[in-house]
């Protein structure tokens, strides 16, 4: 009976933070998918986004998309997955009542109005290199308190919105040569994304 392995690449940016402006798009450079591979294997992608001003999602933008070539030489790019940002309403929009220091378990805002318990926030800064997404656990405000601790700190003043998305996708990509992602946006407002992939291979022995 033949044994299935999976081997998994660790996490790596396809794409850094972006502040990526109405009808414009950001792609990734080229992901190598089969060299020194034997077996199957799967791309994981993990998209997050989040605005930085009172403007909900709308019009079915942004977008998320991963593009894949069987053609790592002469490229012709071909859509493998595509996924949208669910349109909001109302959302909450603020700022930091004070700094953010890394590994904070709670933020301070100026309000926290439009700001509910279990939703995805984004957590602003200064440097786009400190942009971040979490989940809010529990709000008595101006308070909240975060369900993960924050990875980076936050200057006192940035942004925090209560508009916030992640999305994890797996797609087998097994004969595709090359992948890579995307993010477009028409949606009328700037949006800041980010996104990451990691590779699984599937080896079968006897």
């Amino acid at each position: 009976m033949a044994d299935i392995t999976s081997q998994a690449s660790d996490w790596s940016t396809a794409l850094s933070w972006h502040s990526i402006t109405n009808a414009n798009t950001v792609t990734s450079t080229a992901i190598d998918l089969n060299s020194g591979r034997t077996g199957s294997w799967d791309l994981w992608a993990r998209f997050e986004l989040g605005r930085t001003n009172t403007t909900a999602f709308t019009n079915s933008y942004p977008v998320f998309v991963v593009e894949g070539t069987d053609d790592a030489v002469t490229p012709v790019w071909r859509e493998l997955w595509r996924g949208f940002a669910a349109p909001g309403a109302t959302i909450g929009s603020s700022t930091f009542n004070g700094a953010v220091s890394a590994a904070a378990t709670s933020i301070t805002l100026a309000a926290t109005t439009d700001f509910v318990a279990n939703q995805l926030i984004f957590l602003g800064d200064a440097s786009t290199a400190n942009y971040e997404v979490v989940r809010a656990a529990a709000i008595s405000s101006p308070n909240i308190t975060l369900e993960t601790p924050t990875q980076f700190s936050h200057s006192n003043g940035a942004s925090c919105t209560a508009q916030a998305e992640r999305a994890l996708i797996c797609i087998s990509v097994s004969g595709v040569k090359q992948a890579r992602l995307a993010i477009y946006n028409f949606g009328g407002q700037t949006v800041n994304a980010s996104a990451e992939y990691a590779i699984v291979e599937k080896i079968v022995s006897t």
